[in-house]
This record gives C-alpha cells, structure tokens and sequence, in this order.
C-alpha cells in the first residue's frame, strides 16, 4: 500500500516545487532546492515506502505559511529542521535500494490509451451460460397469471445474479405498461430507493417529495408493472420496501428479485418464486474465457498462440470455479500482460492452491497488478456507497483533488484522469453504467464483491474509512486516516466529531439531512482537500473560507464572499445544489479553477453592466448568466452553459468561433428557473455555429424561434420547448456526424419532415415528446444506425413506419 500515499506525496512536492519557482520566493531559495531534492530522491522509494503519512503533514503544515512570505525565523528553522529530518530517512533508504531490489522506472507509469479498449459496451452482459436460465424465467414473467408474480434469483456473490435479473429485465420490460429497477444492497437507504422507483416510474413531481411510498402504491395499484429490485440482503428491506408495492393486485404484475440469501429470497416470494444459480460447468466457464480473452474481431483470424498457453488457461479458468466475475478479473488481469507460457504461468500460482476463497484471490492479483499510479484511484471506489453510481468527470476531478494523477507530455490532468478510468475499466475492476454521445465514460460503478475489497483494503492501511455514525472515535489508529466516508448515519443532524489529532484531507457525507454535520472546530484548516456533503443544509462562507486546502468543494452554500480571496487552491466548485447566494466578482481570480458548475436557479454573479474577467483555467462553467461574462476571455472553456442569453451574447457567440477553439459542450437558454413563467418579448435564437468545428454537443432551451446553422461535426442535440417558423429537417438529417437527437415540448411551424432514405447517416438515438405540429416519417427506410426510438405524446404523427415500430414500442 507504501505506492498508494507516497504517489499522491511525490505529486505535491512536485507542486509545491512549481509554484516556489514561480513566486521567486528569494529568501526561502535554500528550501526550494531542498524540496526539488527531496522530489529526486522519493522516486527511488515511490514502490515501497510505508511511512510517509507525517511527512505529508510536515508538508501541509508549512507550505501554505511559506508560500504566504510570513517572515518568521523560528518557522523557517522548524521547517528546515523537519525537512532534515525526511532527508536523513531517504538517504538511509537510498543506500539501501539495490538490496531492496527498487525498480524506479515503475514509479512513472506511461499513459498511453490501452488499444484493445475498442467500445465500451454499456448494458450488454455476457450471457453465455444463462440462456436456458433465461428461456425459463420469461416463462414466469410473460405467463397469463393474475396475481402478483415473483422471480427471486439466488446465488453466491460473483455468480452472475445482477446479470441475469438486469437481461431477463431488459427483456421483458416492454410487455408492461409501467417498469423500473433499483438496487437495495447491504445497507439501503430508504428514502434514496423509494424516490428513485418513483422517478423510474414517473410520478408528478409534488408525489415525490412526501409520502413517497403511499403515492407509489397508489400509482401501481391499477396498473400493470415489472420492477427490479437488486441485491436485498435482509428481509426487513423487503418489510419496509412492500408497503409500496401492491402485492394484492391481480392485473399480471412482476417482480424480479435477486438475493445472496435463498431465505431472503423464500421470504419474498415462495418456494417456486427461486431460481438457484449455479456456477459455470467448465465447458461455458471455457467459452466465457475465451471469448473475453480473444476479442471477437480476431477469434477468426487467430487463437490461442500456442497450444501450451491454451492448456494454462484452462488451468486458470478451472480455478475461477465457475464464479463469473473471478473469470472476467483474470481475464482483465491476462489482457495487460503478454500472451506468452512464463506471464500465464506467474498468474497461474499466483491464484495459489487453496480453493476456499477463489475469486478473493484473483481479485487481490488483480489489484497487486495495477500501476502504482492506478492502485490508489481504484481504492478510492470504495470511498463512496455500495451499489453508488458516480459521474466519471466528477470522479476524474476527486482524483486531481487528491494529487493521483500524474500529467505528462502536455497533457491536461482531466485527459489523464480519463486514461486512468479506461486502463481500469479494461480490466473490469470498473462497471461503466452509461457512455457520453462521443463512446467516452459517463457514470461508473462497481460490483459489491470489489467494493467489500476497496474497503478491507483502505482499512488495513489507513488509506480511508467508511462508518454509518458520525460520532467518529478519536484513537491512535483513526487519527492516521486521511479519508473518511460516512455513509447514512442514523444520527442525522448532529456534528461530525472530529478530533484535532484528525488530519482528515477528503471527508464525504452522504444522506446528511438538513442541519449541518460539520463545523469549524472540527476540521484542521491545514488537510482537507476534498468535501462533499450530500444533501446538507447551506453552509456559509465563515464556515468554508478556512478550509486553505481546498481542492474539491460540493455543498450547498449561502454565501460565496470572501471565499476567492482563502480558498486559492480550489479547483472545482460544484454548487448545482445550491439555490441561494450569488457569485461574487472575485472569484474569477482563483487561478487554479478548472471546474464551477451553478444552479439554473442562483441569482447572477454580477450586474450585467459589470463584466468580469475569468479564471485562467477554468475548463467547465455551466449556469451562468450570459450577461455577466466576457466570452472572449473564455478561450480554455470546453463545456459552456449560459442561461439569459440576450442578443449582445448571441452577436458575440457568432463572432468568436476562432476564439472559443477548445469549446466541446454548448447549452443555451433564453429562460430560466427565475423567469420561466414571467412573460417576456419574443426573441429568435439567430446563431452561426459553423466555425465551431470542435463542438460535439449542442443544448438549446426555452426560445421563441430557432434558426441556427449548427456545427459542422455535431454528435448530440438536444432542444427544449422552442418553436421553428421554417422546416428544420432538411439541415439535421444532413448533419453527417449525428447519433443523438433529442425534441420535446416544441412547436414546427410547418410539416417537419423526417423521410428520406439518405436521412440521418449517422443518427443511433431518436427521442420525439411533446411536439406540436405535423412530423413525417417516411416508409422509405431511411436512419441506417438507428437502435433506439421513443415517440411519445406527438399527435401530429398520423403514421408510425413499421420499421420504427419494431425499434421501440411507441406511445
């Protein structure tokens, strides 16, 4: 675990080492060099070095006093004196490093994009194995009986049961009038699960705020439905779960359910409700393996090199035990090494001869197999809720938060970080749950079995702790964890309890209710990098301002002033839930400001008369108000959310093309939360977006008249209550790079004409709600790439095509 701490400590010191040099800081000259050697030195050691926690304090602790010129000679001997201290250890372990056999070229990883990560394919499980499973359970779900229904899938951990509930889900879900699925797992949160059935399901916004469950009831009661509830560990989950659940009704309704536990599983339904999954015989385990390690684009063109690796793998796969994630691990494990007899073989008596606990020791390879650079942002999973989905971007800037990444040949930390997310994702240690229009990650998650291993892992060498109270003990050993999780407490509402001795740098709060769970005595100013407390109530900027550390800050605030001028080292700003509190003018000046996201609903940061400068390196900024902003000065910007758009930022819009270069996302809106309902004078949304040739996805919302010359290699639109005077048809279906286009609550002035046989080359998603005005689909087919389809609440389409019919059942 040394490589975990010591790489995110190697990065500071390279920071630290950056920016003395660029302040000239004169006086403190000698200690720069001696920070630039203790750089050079940690390299050595960056493999296996154990004890760097206090090191990393010395740091914290002086560094932000340095940097401040604070001209005090006993702070600059105590400095010194601490700097000597780590040196006289590094050099005793330099002396040292051929005995300990450090190979100091692995400390760097090179970051290269993994070329065997061809697609990342999103909700398509591997059934191999589970198709008689599968003929039979839709047996049980599509049969003519009444009464409520259940299919309990049971199995040890690993063996397949998400995967199967989730394809057996799939496809069955369209023979019900209503369908959702949530995942409970070992510790649910109840309010988080029934909210989500509720939106799954499609309950008008008042019935998901209180009595959600009642509401739930009364919506399914009449109605015919399937649900998918995932991972129940205990029945008292399924005691409070079917309150909300008709369980008396007699329409043909299903539930599917899956369990560790067959008593979970006979206590939801019956006896004949199980369905027993076994592991793989050795002949489907074969299959699986195969087709994993031998992409299916080369299975015809070539095997196995060599008889004899044939005959190790085999050996491998029979000590997977037929547990389906032990042989999708090996298989990510095999794919980063050489297909040769010695590489096989390591991994073969690596898996060792006790078959007690298989696929724990597969994944233990699997982890002691990562980069260095890897292990830590791997761990960090574990950080979050079991069964919790996470954004990648928001994960990729935790970890730039953290200090995990390392930026080589000019590469931007966020490029980085998404590489690191690929190299795991191809060695299945991550689940992707969803992919951006453009094939990249969007949100990730991953199996219970790796989340229980991140989490005995972390614990074992204090590299973070999760707890469910948040009356956290201060003791020897806790006060060496540098991150905390706390995951639902049940004492919601009261201070997190954090000791002085706590030198906590990332604290995540999830389920914090509506009173505060932190407080400024709580928490050492001089550590905390990363804080997230979700949902919480606001917190001031007297509370915030202190935390000087601050990388990664997402809560709700009242207050932003006099933040800019202490939190300079913030990096991403994430106040989407905050609804309160403009945004101070100064803020701009945070040098180090990658990422600010605002609420729709947040009051704007300056007048309009006021135009501000931007942050140097501000990448992200959604939900400002176009007024307030110089566009010209957003020349780093790549995702872009305006919202008040007026003619003055439409004119500049059309104007900086070449200025706005590195723009990717683009999201106007005329209204707001803060004028929907107000009327206003009607405004066409006039824009030339042809000279932006980076920009792969466009949102337009709330504007009377639309007429825009879209960019050139567009791959997402989506556009929200507008209305055309003229046909928009004839330009979108030409758009050669096209694969998602999303209308709803619009208005066509004229017959929108979708037909054509040389309509939409490249268009894959197609989603139509809400539409006023004649559409026409031709019978000609046309949309070649066309797989998924949703038309709902259109009456002027008088004709669906059968071959759209067949794509997704129509409303």
């Amino acid at each position: 675990m040394a490589s975990v701490v010591v790489g995110a400590l190697v990065n500071k010191i390279v920071d630290i080492s950056a920016d003395l040099a660029l302040k000239g800081v004169t006086r403190l000259l000698w200690l720069k060099e001696d920070i630039h050697g203790l750089q050079r030195e940690m390299r050595y050691i960056q493999a296996f070095l154990h004890d760097v926690e206090r090191k990393q304090d010395i740091l914290d602790t002086y560094v932000p006093r340095i940097e401040s010129h604070i001209p005090r000679f006993l702070l600059k001997i105590k400095f010194s004196k601490e700097i000597e201290k780590i040196k006289r250890r590094l050099q005793a372990i330099k002396d040292d490093k051929e005995f300990y056999e450090i190979d100091t070229s692995s400390a760097v990883d090179t970051i290269n994009v993994d070329p065997r990560i061809r697609a990342l394919h999103v909700d398509e499980p591997i059934v191999l194995g589970f198709d008689d499973d599968i003929r039979k359970l839709k047996v049980k779900m599509l049969s003519k009986e009444q009464q409520l229904g259940c299919v309990a899938i049971v199995g040890m951990p690993g063996i397949g049961k998400t995967t199967l509930a989730k394809k057996l889900f799939k496809g069955v879900k369209n023979k019900f009038d209503y369908f959702a699925s949530v995942s409970v797992s070992q510790k649910p949160n109840k309010n988080d699960i029934l909210l989500g059935l509720a939106k799954k399901l499609g309950l008008e916004k008042d019935e998901q705020e209180e009595n959600v469950a009642a509401n739930i009831h009364s919506f399914l009661k009449e109605r015919r439905y399937v649900l998918l509830l995932d991972d129940i560990w205990h029945t008292d989950a399924w005691d409070w779960l079917k309150v909300s659940i008709p369980i008396d009704s007699k329409n043909g309704s299903r539930i599917i359910v899956t369990s560790r536990y067959t008593d979970v599983g006979r206590y939801i339904g019956t006896e004949r409700s199980l369905h027993e999954l076994q592991p793989f015989d050795f002949k489907t385990s074969w299959t699986l393996f195969s087709k994993l390690i031998i992409p299916t684009s080369e299975s015809t063109s070539r095997g196995f090199d060599s008889v004899k690796i044939e005959e190790i793998g085999k050996r491998i796969v029979e000590k997977c035990g037929g547990v389906a994630l032990a042989i999708v691990v090996t298989v990510g494990l095999l794919r980063e090494r050489e297909q040769n007899e010695f590489e096989w073989n390591m991994v073969l008596k690596s898996i060792g001869h006790d078959c007690h606990d298989k696929c724990s020791q597969i994944l233990a390879l699997s982890y002691n197999d990562l980069p260095a650079s890897l292990m830590p942002c791997f761990l960090y999973m574990g950080l979050f809720p079991e069964d919790h989905v996470i954004r990648a971007s928001d994960l990729i800037r935790m970890w730039m938060a953290e200090k995990f990444i390392q930026v080589h040949d000019g590469m931007e930390p966020e490029e980085v970080g998404e590489d690191y997310l690929r190299k795991l994702v191809a060695r299945n240690l991550i689940q992707v749950v969803s992919i951006k229009y453009d094939g990249r990650v969007n949100r990730v998650s991953i199996h219970d079995l790796l989340h229980s291993f991140c989490v005995n892992m972390a614990k074992e060498s204090n590299f973070f702790h999760t707890t469910v109270d948040v009356d956290f003990p201060n003791t020897s050993s806790t006060t060496r964890i540098r991150r905390l999780g706390i995951h639902y407490a049940a004492s919601i509402g009261t201070n997190v309890t954090l000791g002085q001795k706590h030198k906590i740098r990332t604290l995540m709060y999830f389920n914090g209710g509506d009173k505060d769970v932190i407080s400024k005595k709580h928490l050492s100013k001089r550590f905390l990098r990363v804080l997230i407390i979700e949902p919480a109530s606001y917190y001031s900027d007297v509370q915030l301002r202190h935390l000087i550390n601050l990388s990664y800050l997402r809560v709700r605030v009242s207050s932003l002033h006099g933040i800019a001028h202490k939190l300079k080292k913030l990096q991403t700003l994430d106040l989407r839930e905050s609804w309160h509190g403009s945004v101070p003018i100064d803020i701009w000046e945070m040098t180090q400001l990658r990422h600010l996201l605002l609420n729709e609903g947040s009051p704007p940061a300056v007048q309009p008369s006021s135009p501000v400068k931007v942050a140097p390196n501000l990448q992200t900024l959604v939900g400002m108000w176009a007024p307030c902003l110089e566009l010209e000065k957003l020349n780093n910007v790549k995702k872009l959310g305006l919202r008040r758009v007026n003619k003055e930022t439409l004119k500049l819009l059309n104007e900086s093309g070449s200025i706005l270069e590195k723009l990717e996302t683009l999201y106007l809106t005329k209204k707001d939360y803060l004028s929907i309902h107000h009327s206003e004078e009607n405004e066409t949304l006039d824009l030339n977006l042809l000279q932006y040739n980076h920009v792969k996805k466009l949102v337009i919302n709330h504007w009377d008249c639309l007429r825009v010359n879209f960019p050139p290699n567009l791959i997402k639109l989506k556009i929200r209550d507008c209305s055309w005077d003229e046909d928009p048809m004839p330009v979108l279906k030409k758009l050669p790079s096209l694969k998602v286009l999303i209308i709803g609550d619009a208005v066509f002035g004229e017959v929108a004409d979708l037909s054509g046989p040389d309509s939409f080359p490249q268009l894959q998603v197609l989603n139509l709600y809400s539409l006023d005005g004649k559409l026409k689909l031709g019978e000609e087919r046309g949309m070649p790439k066309l797989r998924e389809v949703s038309i709902k609440n259109c009456p002027g389409i008088t004709t669906i095509p059968d071959w759209l019919r067949q794509l997704q059942k129509t409303d």
